[in-house]
């Protein structure tokens, strides 16, 4: 399956500390677009397709070593809008497309999450050019 995802150097804006003006523009961003919106930004627990099966990794303490995606560019659009994409562009994140075996990825309604270890990078785009 192809899962989209967008990262710097391995590591997805939540998580990410890479710092300077840009990358607090970015965060900043976000936060406005994401903070306490479950309806279009669930958490992987609000996010009905995926909910029970991230509840079972929680219980069993292996949520950490999964990272978030999307199925396709467009949940990714959805997810990040352009302005918010702008802003992660400038702070050097990019947009990357793995393949990951169907069955190993969570699929929900608005997000995948999958164990990097099972991923396989395909291909990279500039979040400008998404």
């Amino acid at each position: 399956m192809l899962v989209w995802r967008v990262e710097k150097d391995g590591v997805g804006p939540y998580r990410s500390s890479h710092g300077g003006p840009a990358a607090l523009r970015a965060y900043e961003l976000m936060n406005e677009c994401t903070w306490d919106n479950l309806e279009t930004h669930p958490t992987p627990l609000d996010d009905v397709g995926m909910k029970e099966a991230w509840g079972v990794l929680v219980l069993a303490e292996m949520d950490q070593s999964y990272m978030f995606g999307f199925r396709n560019l467009d949940q990714l659009r959805r997810w990040f809008p352009k302005r918010v994409r702008d802003a992660l562009a400038a702070a050097g994140f990019r947009a990357v497309r793995c393949t990951v075996p169907k069955e190993r990825v969570l699929i929900g309604d608005y997000q995948v999450a999958f164990n990097p270890a099972e991923a396989q990078l395909t291909g990279v785009r500039q979040l400008t050019e998404v």
